[in-house]
């Protein structure tokens, strides 16, 4: 399985897509990538206490043998 993907987002289309209402990231954080790869920092949309918020996150699973991240 492949951990990569591509997001071709700007932060103005994913504030107006995912109806965002707060978040952690500044609009210079958001950068379009034609290859996240597992352990990059990757915008993400979650639910938060006042509705949906993006934030930075390290994109990727650790499995559970992994003795480190």
């Amino acid at each position: 399985m492949c951990g990569r993907y591509t997001d071709l987002l700007t932060c103005a289309q994913i504030v107006d897509l995912y109806e965002i209402t707060s978040g952690e990231i500044a609009p210079n954080d958001f950068r379009t990538n034609y290859n996240v790869a597992p352990t990059q920092r990757a915008p993400i949309v979650r639910r938060g206490e006042k509705g949906r918020e993006a934030v930075l996150l390290r994109w990727g699973r650790i499995p559970a043998w992994a003795k480190d991240k």
